[in-house]
């Protein structure tokens, strides 16, 4: 389910932006750099840091 949305996120990124388009490994990038900088940024990145950390 969370994959699902972060799929979506970053399908979100390559429509945004004209460097990331045809570039889904790169967006998954980008998406990466953004959830360890913000963690609070969408609900379902709190959840799985919650379970995370126990």
């Amino acid at each position: 389910m969370y994959r699902y949305l972060d799929d979506r996120i970053a399908a979100w990124l390559r429509q945004k932006y004209k460097r990331l388009r045809g570039r889904r490994l790169q967006s998954w990038r980008v998406l990466a750099r953004i959830r360890s900088g913000h963690r609070d940024l969408f609900a379902h990145w709190r959840r799985v840091s919650e379970v995370a950390c126990g």
